[in-house]
């Protein structure tokens, strides 16, 4: 089995470090026939990353069925993203910045313990909303659980093979070259999710990671909350969008004192609905950014 790490520097994969640079894309925004030019987009812009959401309220437009067809073969698209060497982060929500109502499913509200209670308040330490999530998760992760690049198959490698470890033709600089049985390199719970509060932290951020990896997640765990929760076990990353009016490399720096262990990952802000602009953000955030030493993705 691949082994697949990180240090302070940045993710190890059987001793080799890997350097992601990302470009969102969210696959249910398109049609899938589209997913091939907007891939091939992306890596000839120079990425090796696409990360991806996946869209809770398209996937389960009712409690009782599941979706992963069409638009929404959320497998499919990162099948295509492995056949152009493209690695994947993907968004597993609940929540996803962005979206209407975070792009949770509207029949959440009428979860309810009896028929006199209030609708349940998502995003929180509650029994019902939590296993709505750690169901959500069982179904994604059978679809992208296989094509994690922990997973072996027989013709995975355990390193880039000599001369692949630059740019190939057809290939991006430092992409996926078939170390694992997948690209799917981390997975992100929840998303801006800041409450300064170590009991609502304990009642729900680690109940998502623990959902998480038992549903199937081997991968890194990523999260995005602007440093007001820090969970072990967990990569802790650094949108840019809260941070336009200050030096970012300050904050990175404290990203690092928080997590000396963990690479520091900042993301310039991109729609959830397109590919990114290697461009956003101001000139001043990406000097700082890439000041800091910290990793750089679009999304």
């Amino acid at each position: 089995m691949p082994q697949l790490s990180y240090d302070h520097a940045s993710f190890v994969l059987d001793g080799h470090r890997l350097w992601p640079v990302s470009a969102r894309l969210d696959y249910a925004a398109f049609d899938s026939s589209q997913w091939p030019e907007l891939l091939d987009r992306l890596r000839d812009a120079g990425f090796n990353t696409v990360e991806t959401a996946a869209w809770w309220h398209a996937h389960q437009p009712a409690a009782d069925r599941f979706d992963f067809t069409g638009a929404l073969d959320v497998r499919g698209f990162i099948e295509k993203a492995a056949e152009r060497g493209l690695w994947v982060v993907l968004r597993a929500g609940p929540a996803v910045r962005g979206l209407s109502g975070g792009g949770m499913p509207a029949w959440l509200d009428q979860l309810k313990p009896d028929r006199r209670a209030k609708p349940l308040v998502r995003r929180e330490g509650n029994a019902l909303f939590l296993a709505a999530v750690a169901n959500f998760y069982q179904r994604l992760f059978r679809q992208v659980g296989p094509l994690q690049v922990t997973k072996r198959t027989p013709g995975s490698r355990t390193a880039p093979p000599a001369g692949r470890e630059v740019h190939a033709p057809g290939r991006p600089a430092g992409g996926f070259v078939g170390q694992g049985a997948g690209p799917l390199l981390a997975v992100q719970v929840e998303e801006h999710w800041t409450a300064a509060d170590a009991a609502a932290e304990a009642d729900y951020l680690e109940p998502l990671v623990r959902h998480a990896r038992q549903a199937g997640a081997e991968v890194p765990l990523l999260l995005e909350n602007q440093l007001w929760n820090r969970l072990p076990g967990t990569v802790h990353t650094w949108n840019l969008s809260d941070a336009a009016d200050r030096d970012p490399a300050a904050d990175l720096r404290q990203l690092r004192a928080v997590e000396p262990d963990a690479p520091a990952v900042a993301r310039l802000p991109a729609g959830p609905s397109t590919g990114g602009d290697a461009t956003a953000g101001t000139e001043r955030q990406v000097a700082g950014t890439l000041a800091a030493g910290a990793h750089l993705w679009a999304g």
